[in-house]
């Protein structure tokens, strides 16, 4: 009977230190796995479609790709913390406790001369297409420099993320 709690006793102090290991395996092939889902039509990469009518092309943006990342991007106005990446893109908060909402870009980011659109560092406006390119363009070049980028490169040309119009 003691040797077998002896047993019990080893396998139960023994286990942790063999989990960190296999999380470690698992987590570089889920990171080569989410690379190729990037290049896929993986239905559990939970693409949106963003600019259905603009002038480039349908932008495939991979949201469970992006979800963990926060933004290199020094200049970029809103720094999200590791345990809550979300506010980098969605970035409104409450005005009276400033809790973050998750809300879409154009809830507060509209069209061209819009009086409601935020501005930027500098006075300018920042409507709907620019708050995209600054956002994602801005976080991608600096992935790139930085080196972060898991899978080839983040994209930064406009072919690179509108698909050509058919």
């Amino acid at each position: 009977m003691r040797f077998k709690l002896v047993i019990l006793i080893m396998f139960v102090i023994g286990m942790p230190g063999l989990l960190p290991a296999r999380s470690r395996a698992t987590s570089s092939v889920e990171s080569q796995a989410d690379c190729d889902r990037i290049k896929s039509d993986d239905p559990t990469a939970r693409v949106i479609k963003l600019d259905l009518k603009g002038t480039r092309g349908v932008v495939l943006f991979r949201h469970r790709h992006h979800e963990t990342y926060l933004n290199p991007d020094s200049q970029f106005a809103h720094q999200g913390k590791q345990g809550a990446e979300c506010i980098g893109c969605h970035h409104k908060r409450t005005e009276f406790s400033g809790v973050p909402v998750l809300v879409k870009c154009i809830a507060c980011h509209g069209v061209d001369g819009d009086p409601k659109n935020p501005r930027n560092r500098d006075g300018d406006e920042e409507r709907s297409q620019r708050a995209f390119h600054d956002l994602c363009i801005g976080c991608h070049r600096a992935s790139n420099a930085k080196g972060l980028v898991k899978c080839d490169k983040a994209p930064v040309a406009c072919g690179e993320c509108h698909a050509a119009k058919s």
